[in-house]
């Protein structure tokens, strides 16, 4: 009796450890499928704020620009050639520098979200995969035990 007891305990046993790990791996697919969510809303977050920036920089140098010509045409000068033309060009071109530079950072944001996200994707790909060998693990031990358990028990006459 005492032989048999013993091995429904090394069953439990086993089968609690297993429900663990399953328990645990189930845990981070979870944690992991939020992070997913959470790292895409934070790129497209960051690529909308790019937009956003780059479009109001874009604004903002055309009215520097309208402030230019408005300045030099007040002041005399013939706003379509010369200096007058260059410097609004110059104004143009910084602007248009800025806006690129603004869009950049944005995608360059996302980038760095979408691989950090990958990264931990892989880590989190790990670690249930090793929670899976560790239910694998305990199914065998178990079974181990109990194979054992009922080993010696014949070997002492117990069940004959």
């Amino acid at each position: 009796a005492f032989m048999v007891a013993s091995m429904a305990m090394s069953a439990m046993q086993a089968q609690q450890q297993a429900q663990a790990a399953q328990a645990q791996a189930d845990y981070e697919a979870a944690v992991q499928r939020n992070n997913n969510i959470m790292a895409e809303r934070a790129k497209q977050d960051a690529l909308r704020r790019g937009k956003r920036e780059e479009t109001l920089k874009r604004l903002e140098t055309a009215q520097k620009v309208s402030t230019k010509r408005g300045q030099l045409a007040g002041g005399g000068f013939n706003v379509n050639t010369g200096s007058s033309l260059t410097a609004q060009s110059d104004i143009k071109a910084m602007g248009g520098v800025e806006a690129q530079t603004i869009r950049s950072n944005a995608r360059r944001e996302a980038y760095g979200i979408s691989v950090d996200n990958a990264r931990e994707r892989a880590a989190s790909a790990g670690r249930i995969a090793g929670y899976k060998n560790q239910k694998k693990s305990a199914i065998i031990s178990g079974a181990s035990s109990i194979v054992g358990a009922g080993w010696k028990g014949y070997e002492a006459g117990a069940f004959g």
